[in-house]
């Protein structure tokens, strides 16, 4: 019902009732600052939640079985030729690797062929790695035969159209597999991919190459001169003599043509610093291209036996310092015995008598030590020397061979020879042309039996393509002097234990890989866990300070200064058992063992902190040399102290990372079962309680302010007519006078 406040009674009876209605709706007041308290209480639980669950992944991290500690990484010297990755099972230690090539995809081109030409129809047959796609052209442009390859052959090979000129285009095949096993192998019986340039070509090489020492190019009476002539190219002198025995009269010939040497009898034999040089022609490296060589070790005198120079057997020696060479074939007389040896290694003797300077390298010195002289003798029997196969552009590869030199058999005073044979692949240098072959004797004595190249006969004819623009080849990588192919250049996990490689660039020199125990992961990992732990008990503080108030009784102030959660005790319990947990010891198994933190350079304060600072108890990395000493070299104990098995049953039950995981995981669980969550319940419910009861008093007011509306509108009605009664009245009165007076007139 409309009205006007005051109307009748002349009271703002709108400012009364909106009082009214404003005392009536304290108890919504008190339910609305409830509400404000309980998702501030809320807020703050959800704060405490999330920063247990972040302490808890940090410790569940550090005793989990991919916790970093023992780690190792992987440093490259050169990463612009290979990459490293390090596993934990990698070895400690540095690897030196050459990658003498990348892996290559097999790729080849067509001739420039007319965009507007109509090429003929014919079947093409293409094979990858044992994978065949047949496919029928039935004629069409190059476009056309782009689109029927690109659709056929997708799996094998990658098919492109590259633009060469305004009016003519390049057809490219290349394999989708690497290495030399993505060879592609194409039949085109129609000649189709001929006419356009896609034709095989069929290269003959020679097969073989070995030395003969009969066709050496010598004069008779310049032997000698000849032979050391030509080591003159190299620095040194004495490199080699030749046995003018086995030289004789030889046929003029400049280059050692194909002809397999006898095996029984040996080419020439080398003593240590003797250099030899074998020029080379029309030879080329291809596939399985092998160097091989047979040696045979001859006698080095052993420092504990040998004497001296070979001496006349007639001439009597009565020195015991003076040692004895004995050669096969040969007799010597020391004092009244005479020492033979058969002639069981060869029946022409070709000997090189050691000169009396390099027999005093191995007399054993009286001043010389117990080592000295074990190294001396374990010297001596070897034979050592280098072979190395020259080519035109300069590279070369060489071979280091070790041997057992031969030994005197004290029983039957006579020589024991050792047969050697050397097999190497040229691997790295497909399609060189070999220059010469250089022998380098740096210790002992050996005969050489045979030696010479030899390329299998299924890759002395190589087939290419006319416009091949790239082989099918194997990464190949020399490692410890072994080499190593592989059909790819990344993802390589089974070369090196631990490693897994990925080359980027071929290097003529060593690249080498490092590895090491990675202490930057674990450290980083123990900082990020001691963050956490701080930044919780920096929260719970917050929290939980109490404020403190100089006015006894000023209550409402004191509880607005305090922290949310300063009346709950299960805050306080939980930061201060956390704190409690960091100073415990925990067992370890180890020699090395580490127990508290302080052993690791971590402390919750240090020397010169305040009082304050050091309650607090927050973890601090005092020593972060000794932190990372600790994690490289006792990596293990460390681990044990975050999480270790004390029961051995392969299962973690001690350490602080554990102990503090499973404590907070009772806090931090979802549910009923979780106490936090448990009170973020709490909150949430006594917010919707009182959401319903503020809702209820809503309702209460509502009816109240209509009650009091109505009520001040009945008053101020029942005013108003009374307010025109007494006008009514008061009129009348006044009517009844005037009316009076004119009739006594």
């Amino acid at each position: 019902m409309p009205s006007i406040s005051g109307l009748g009674s002349g009271m703002d009876t709108d400012s009364i009732i909106k009082k009214l209605v404003e005392v009536e709706s304290q108890p919504i007041k008190r339910l609305e600052n409830e509400i404000k308290n309980r998702e501030m209480e809320k807020g703050a639980w959800e704060k405490v939640l999330k920063a247990l669950q972040d302490l808890n992944r940090k410790a569940r991290f550090l005793y989990s079985v991919s916790a970093p500690f023992g780690q190792k990484s992987a440093d490259s010297s050169d990463k612009g030729v290979i990459e490293a990755r390090a596993n934990k099972y990698a070895e400690q230690g540095s690897h030196a690797i050459k990658v003498l090539q990348l892996a290559q995809r097999h790729k080849i081109a067509s001739d420039p062929v007319d965009s507007t030409a109509r090429l003929a129809k014919g079947l093409i047959i293409i094979t990858v790695n044992e994978v065949k796609r047949s496919q029928f052209f039935s004629g069409g442009s190059l476009q056309d035969l782009f689109n029927l390859l690109s659709r056929s052959s997708e799996k094998i090979i990658s098919v492109s159209i590259i633009k060469k000129t305004d009016k003519s285009s390049v057809l490219t095949l290349e394999s989708r597999i690497s290495g030399r096993q993505g060879e592609m192998e194409i039949d085109d019986p129609d000649g189709l991919l001929k006419s356009i340039g896609i034709e095989k070509r069929a290269q003959k090489y020679r097969s073989e190459w070995f030395v003969d020492i009969k066709k050496i190019e010598l004069e008779p009476d310049k032997e000698r001169d000849q032979v050391q002539s030509l080591g003159n190219a190299y620095s040194g002198k004495d490199y080699f003599y030749w046995h003018e025995k086995a030289l004789g009269t030889r046929q003029k010939e400049a280059v050692p043509n194909l002809a397999v040497a006898d095996s029984a009898q040996p080419l020439w034999t080398m003593r240590g610093e003797q250099h030899f040089y074998l020029p080379i022609q029309d030879f080329t490296v291809m596939a399985g291209t092998t160097l091989e060589v047979k040696m045979r070790s001859d006698f080095l005198p052993d420092p504990k036996k040998a004497g001296g120079t070979p001496t006349n057997p007639d001439d009597p020696v009565s020195d015991k310092e003076r040692r004895i060479l004995l050669e096969a074939g040969a007799r010597t007389r020391v004092g009244a015995v005479i020492l033979e040896a058969p002639d069981m290694l060869r029946q022409e003797k070709d000997f090189i008598e050691m000169k009396e300077r390099d027999l005093q390298e191995h007399i054993e010195d009286k001043n010389r030590s117990a080592a000295q002289k074990k190294e001396i003798s374990e010297n001596a029997k070897l034979v050592k020397g280098k072979i190395t196969v020259l080519f035109e552009d300069g590279s070369k590869q060489p071979f280091d061979f070790e041997i057992p030199a031969v030994n005197v058999d004290s029983a039957k005073g006579v020589v024991v020879g050792k047969n050697f044979s050397l097999l190497r692949e040229l691997l790295t240098h497909k399609g060189k042309q070999v220059k010469a072959i250089e022998l380098v004797q740096s210790q002992g004595v050996a005969s050489i039996l045979s030696l010479g190249l030899k390329t299998p006969k299924n890759s002395a004819t190589r087939i290419t393509y006319k416009n091949q623009l790239q082989d099918a080849q194997d990464a190949l990588l020399l490692i410890g002097g072994i080499t190593v192919t592989r059909t790819k250049n990344e993802g390589l996990d089974d070369v090196v234990k631990g490693l897994t490689l990925t080359l980027r660039n071929s290097s003529e020199k060593n690249i080498i890989i490092t590895v090491s125990v990675d202490t930057e992961k674990p450290r980083k990992a123990i900082e990020e866990l001691i963050k956490s732990y701080n930044d919780f008990l920096e929260l719970a503080k917050a929290l939980q300070t109490a404020a403190v108030e100089k006015e006894i009784g000023n209550y409402q102030r004191q509880k607005k200064n305090s922290g949310i959660l300063s009346a709950d005790s299960t805050l306080q319990r939980l930061a201060t058992d956390i704190r409690l947990m960091a100073s415990y010891a925990y067992p370890n198994q180890q020699k090395k063992s580490i127990k508290i933190f302080f052993q690791i350079g971590i402390s919750t304060g240090r020397a010169g902190d305040s009082i304050s600072e050091n309650q607090k108890g927050h973890l601090k990395i005092i020593d972060e040399n000794k932190l990372i000493d600790e994690l490289r070299d006792n990596y293990e104990s460390v681990k044990e102290f975050f999480g270790s098995d004390t029961s051995g049953d392969k299962k973690i039950d001690n350490g602080f990372a554990f102990r503090l995981h499973n404590y907070v995981t009772n806090y931090t669980q979802t549910g009923r079962y979780g106490l936090i969550a448990a009170k973020i319940q709490l909150a949430e419910d006594r917010i919707k309680m009182a959401q319903k009861s503020i809702s209820k008093q809503q309702m209460h007011l509502e009816s109240y302010t209509q009650r009091l509306r109505r009520s001040f509108q009945a008053m101020e009605q029942g005013m108003m007519r009374t307010k025109n009664e007494q006008r009514w009245l008061s009129n009348q009165i006044k009517s009844l006078g005037g009316s009076g007076g004119q009739g006594e007139q």
